[in-house]
């Protein structure tokens, strides 16, 4: 048990252990909590709690509302989770996920005013269906050298900011999901960004017109892109 102000930690200065798989890091703002070292884990909300009732919230605006270290095999379900409403920027996402494998998300509503809703680093499969990403302050989602990330019936709709899709070293599937009212930098910025060695396919998606417009900009002409079927609406 932590006290609310985190004494200890200050005390410590860097953070501190509060068992052997989790532990508070310090942020610009405040701390964050960092799982690490896990495997088989689960986190959902009880069966008799009505679905969408479960809320995780943080107040420090540079913290990720959860990160997750050098874990395998994670199941999140049913759970909302984002930060109080004051924006800030740079980091403090909502889900963050590094050196991990077999990521399972089912039933989440994630919202800002983090950065980005998902952002996972070197990561071996992460599904995530029926669930929604919103109104965050960076983009959508980040993902540097991730293998078979997978979208199924999901909402991404109303973020703000930069390049709302960034892949690196990355593929990603998008199945039945939708894309509406994302606003990002026109200027410099696009709906996606994407490296040479990055791949992405979406099936039987919805976009807005700025969204498809900017999905099939000729700049992207020789990335490896797969549209099947989509739906373009106002």
């Amino acid at each position: 048990e932590v006290d609310s102000d985190f004494k200890l930690a200050e005390m410590l200065g860097k953070g501190v252990d509060l068992s052997p798989y989790v532990k508070l890091e310090r942020v610009h703002d405040g701390y964050e909590i960092v799982i690490h070292d896990v495997r088989s884990l689960s986190i959902c909300a009880a069966a008799s709690f009505t679905p969408g009732t479960i809320e995780i919230v943080v107040e420090p605006r540079y913290a990720n509302v959860l990160t997750f270290e050098n874990c395998d095999k994670v199941f999140l379900s049913d759970i909302i989770a984002g930060h109080t409403p004051e924006q800030g920027y740079c980091t403090g996402g909502v889900l963050c996920f590094r050196d991990c494998g077999r990521i399972a998300l089912s039933g989440m509503d994630l919202y800002g005013c983090g950065t980005y809703g998902i952002t996972a680093e070197r990561v071996d499969s992460i599904q995530t269906v029926d669930s929604v990403i919103r109104d965050c302050s960076y983009g959508i989602l980040e993902l540097r050298q991730v293998k078979d990330a997978g979208f199924g019936d999901v909402s991404f709709r109303d973020c703000t900011g930069f390049d709302m899709l960034a892949l690196r070293e990355s593929s990603a599937t998008f199945q039945s999901c939708d894309f509406r009212n994302n606003k990002w930098d026109e200027g410099w910025c696009h709906f996606l960004s994407m490296d040479a060695l990055s791949s992405l396919t979406f099936r039987s998606c919805t976009f807005d017109r700025a969204a498809y417009f900017d999905l099939t900009d000729e700049r992207l002409a020789e990335s490896s892109i797969l549209i099947e079927s989509p739906t373009v609406v106002e």
